[in-house]
């Protein structure tokens, strides 16, 4: 009599029992060894991660139905294999001994390389595992009350390309049900050399396919990718501070641009703006038809702080950025007046090549 350990009770490993049971002799012990005492179907963890399926919905009970069956079912997370002496040995002590192992534990989560990466101690979610998928549901609950910008991926030594992909269109879907998504900008990452690679060098024309898909989704996408951390997402800016024009230019123009953008996106995004924290000093020549090396020297000390009170994190907005001469001295004028964080927004940017 032989005694058969199958390591693993998931999508590999209950079939795998199942069928070991169905073609040995009854004479031969089969037991299952996992870390949880359910079941669950990961495929069915990206849709529990937008609502779509409940946590009852995709786990059952291992131990019933393996019993039923004449296999028996061990819980616990196993520490060591011990090969040369034919057992597992359990992280509380247990030992399982064995004639023959099949290991169907599928990937080890390696969050750990890439540091801020996880949903346990890191900035990111996950839909590998039903308890990750729950946190994740947790997420987008937030996500449609407070949209924002969503990235989904699958950073360098991914083993499987196919469930972010899923998960991408997954996420398009509910957003789009609950009506927020035109308020979602979707950006997808990846380490794959091209959209649709999956790890394989493609699947007929899954590069094609998938970038249709993604251009009728509104999603973008940045390949070839590697991720060396995941940082925390610093609350928004608490001001937005238009680039000012001198005194002399406002009275001959009359209004100033960047004070009108300004204004509307306020009220789009719920941000004051400070139309008199900045000042310019003089009245600069125009930047158009300088160099760039001319337009830093045509800005430097133009600008300077007269707010009133201490902020953290602003955002500069412009019409145009063209070389960020501009920006770039104002940001100058922000850090030396305490500011630490600067962001720049902007209608448009010029990209030279």
């Amino acid at each position: 009599m032989a005694h058969i350990v199958v390591l693993g009770a998931g999508i590999g490993g209950m079939p795998a029992a199942y069928e070991l049971r169905e073609v040995l002799e009854p004479e031969h012990e089969i037991t299952v060894v996992n870390a949880n005492d359910y079941f669950q179907f990961v495929p069915s963890n990206p849709w529990l991660a937008v609502g779509w399926r409940k946590r009852e919905q995709i786990t059952l009970p291992v131990s019933q139905y393996l019993n039923k069956h004449g296999i028996k079912f061990v819980v616990g997370w196993v520490a060591k294999i011990d090969a040369a002496g034919n057992r597992l040995i359990l992280k509380d002590g247990q030992e399982v001994a064995y004639d023959y192992l099949v290991i169907a534990t599928g990937p080890r989560l390696a969050f750990d390389e890439v540091p801020g990466s996880g949903p346990v101690d890191g900035y990111t979610q996950s839909v590998c595992t039903v308890d990750h998928a729950e946190k994740a549901h947790a997420d987008f609950q937030k996500l449609v009350a407070d949209p924002g910008h969503a990235i989904v991926g699958a950073v360098q030594f991914a083993s499987c390309f196919g469930p972010a992909y899923e998960y991408a269109a997954i996420l398009d879907t509910a957003l789009r049900r609950a009506r927020v998504r035109d308020r979602v900008p979707m950006t997808f990452v990846t380490s794959e050399p091209y959209v649709g690679h999956l790890g394989l060098g493609g699947v007929g024309d899954s590069r094609g396919l998938l970038e249709h898909e993604f251009r009728n989704r509104h999603i973008k996408h940045i390949t070839n990718a590697r991720v060396t951390r995941v940082e925390e997402i610093t609350p928004g800016p608490e001001v937005l501070l238009p680039v000012p024009l001198h005194r002399e230019r406002l009275l001959e123009r009359g209004y100033n641009q960047a004070d009108e953008i300004a204004i509307i996106w306020s009220r789009e995004f719920g941000i004051p703006v400070e139309r008199k924290a900045l000042s310019r000093l003089r009245a600069t020549p125009t930047q158009s038809g300088l160099s760039a090396s001319q337009r830093e020297e045509n800005v430097r000390r133009a600008f300077a702080w007269r707010g009133g009170r201490d902020y953290r994190h602003v955002a500069i907005v412009d019409d145009i950025v063209t070389t960020g001469s501009t920006v770039g001295e104002i940001t100058k004028t922000l850090h030396r007046a305490g500011v630490e964080y600067v962001e720049v927004w902007a209608i448009a940017r010029v990209y030279r090549r």
